[in-house]
């Protein structure tokens, strides 16, 4: 372990060359198997586990060396940027086969993690997730993850908590977003792009009634415009 927690290089730091051979498992295809599916989401919760797991023991490390310096927790957020923006787009992309709304669970799990361990790492995990998910959701063939992921933490995570104001409030981002690409392309009566529609039928089709709740998310204004952005694309 101690080579784990020497002081980062000018090229890259061991925690990272660490996970880089993490990662090789996929390329190697050594999750190719007929139990890909369960073999990848076990491999998601291990990697996640790691994380955690190694960041706590940086972050000890340089405490009991007295290490004052930024450099750690640098290191740390580096780290963090690196692997959950890969891990979205491994998901996504198919490349590492997991269901979507078990990933977004074992996301959700760490998220909770980081968040006890140290506020400020939540932060860059969380920050780095949503960048990933905003991203997402101009492809279509994202749109089922999205919507799943956004339910998922819409659910996980506690009232009155900072992780679900947060979760409350990047669905509602998404939401209004997603609205308002589609009025733009119902207004132009032209053909234009269909991952914004496929998004709402998405999220419809995750939250069902609740995303409409007052309590919740939306506004009586935004169901409109989602029944009218819907009724639109019926036939005549």
């Amino acid at each position: 372990m101690q080579i784990l927690m020497s002081s980062p290089s000018d090229t890259s730091h061991p925690l990272s060359q660490f996970f880089t051979s993490f990662w090789d498992a996929i390329d190697a295809r050594a999750l190719t198997s007929l139990h890909r599916v369960a073999a990848s989401s076990a491999f998601l919760s291990s990697l996640l586990e790691c994380i955690v797991f190694l960041i706590k023991r940086l972050q000890n490390n340089s405490a009991r060396t007295g290490d004052v310096s930024s450099s750690a927790g640098n290191v740390v957020e580096i780290i963090i940027q690196e692997q959950f923006s890969l891990i979205w787009e491994q998901v996504s992309s198919k490349k590492l086969k997991v269901e979507e709304r078990a990933a977004a669970r074992l996301l959700a799990q760490t998220l909770e993690s980081l968040f006890a361990t140290d506020q400020a790492l939540y932060e860059v995990s969380w920050d780095t997730l949503v960048i990933s998910i905003k991203s997402s959701t101009m492809k279509e063939d994202d749109a089922h993850l999205v919507s799943a992921a956004l339910k998922i933490l819409y659910d996980r995570f506690k009232e009155g908590t900072l992780l679900k104001d947060r979760a409350e409030f990047l669905l509602k981002e998404v939401l209004v977003a997603g609205l308002d690409r589609c009025e733009q392309v119902l207004a132009t009566e032209k053909e234009g792009e269909t991952a914004s529609f496929v998004l709402l039928l998405g999220l419809l089709d995750q939250f069902r009634e609740g995303l409409f709740d007052d309590d919740a998310i939306s506004t009586v204004r935004l169901f409109l415009k989602f029944t009218a952005c819907l009724l639109r694309l019926l036939p005549p």
